[in-house]
């Protein structure tokens, strides 16, 4: 998840002053559950477990994490396709916390954190494409708290305190937890979930602004299928400068909201054209 710097500032800028955005997303999130999200709730559990350590020295510089992770054999088992049956925790493998449970710097909650966090609609959205159980999404959880909490770890002394006001080591500790998180990926679930997971990246900004949309009308009248979402996503590719390609989402373009009315309902293209209101807001 490597970006450029104007990137960085808007991203560092939407975490620590627009905080009525997360807290209006952690507010839709929270209207949207209800019976059928069940098992889209399950998915945030995790049985808790000693918070592990912040090293008062670097673990592992960000450069050397995927080099030591790639020492995994290369046949270690995996679980079986995420279509198939449920891929069942190791009895001898401790439980992962929730990274709200972790010693994490606030800047990086706020990115991460399954309950409210900027990604959190992604990863959510994520787990429905790649049809995972409620097991494998607490897994891959696992894995991303652990990638951020190394990354966060391999910061040079001092780096933590210095999070608030250095978008650059914001953005070594994306790059890293990118790095880590894909590596343990591919050990965990295999190569065709890792590959699935790659291409998925590819579209984040987009994914972003989608995925958002996808939760806030989950439960509404018209909820927005996987296969509008789709659809939206190459819309959004096809009418979103590369310059407003952002990791907070892709802008909402006026072209946006004109090709996305031959796709969307009323209701579906009210909530757009309302983020798309959000986000000049937050400008």
């Amino acid at each position: 998840m490597n970006f450029g710097r104007n990137g960085l500032i808007v991203l560092f800028g939407l975490i620590t002053i627009a905080g009525g955005w997360l807290a209006w997303n952690h507010r839709k999130a929270g209207e949207a559950a209800a019976p059928a999200g069940a098992a889209e709730a399950g998915w945030q559990k995790r049985a808790p477990a000693p918070a592990r350590k912040i090293a008062d020295t670097p673990v592992r510089t960000a450069a050397a994490e995927p080099a030591a992770l790639a020492a995994v054999p290369a046949d270690a088992p995996a679980p079986p396709p995420a279509a198939a049956e449920a891929a069942a925790t190791p009895p001898d493998a401790a439980p992962q916390p929730p990274i709200a449970a972790l010693p994490v710097p606030p800047q990086i909650q706020a990115i991460f954190a399954s309950d409210g966090g900027l990604f959190s609609n992604y990863y959510n959205g994520l787990f429905r494409r790649l049809n995972f159980t409620p097991d494998q999404a607490a897994q891959f959880r696992g894995l991303l708290d652990n990638a951020v909490l190394d990354a966060v770890n391999a910061l040079p002394p001092g780096g933590r305190d210095q999070l608030a006001n250095n978008p650059e080591l914001v953005s070594q500790v994306l790059a890293a937890t990118e790095a880590n998180l894909g590596t343990q990926l591919q050990a965990q679930f295999g190569d065709a979930v890792y590959q699935a997971y790659r291409q998925d990246r590819q579209t984040l900004p987009e994914r972003m602004v989608v995925d958002q949309l996808q939760q806030t009308l989950q439960s509404s009248p018209t909820p927005l299928t996987d296969d509008e979402a789709a659809l939206l996503v190459q819309i959004l590719a096809r009418t979103t400068p590369s310059a407003m390609r952002l990791p907070t989402g892709s802008r909402i373009t006026p072209d946006t909201v004109s090709q996305a009315s031959t796709v969307l309902g009323p209701e579906q293209l009210q909530a757009l054209q309302a983020l798309q209101q959000q986000q000049a807001a937050g400008n």
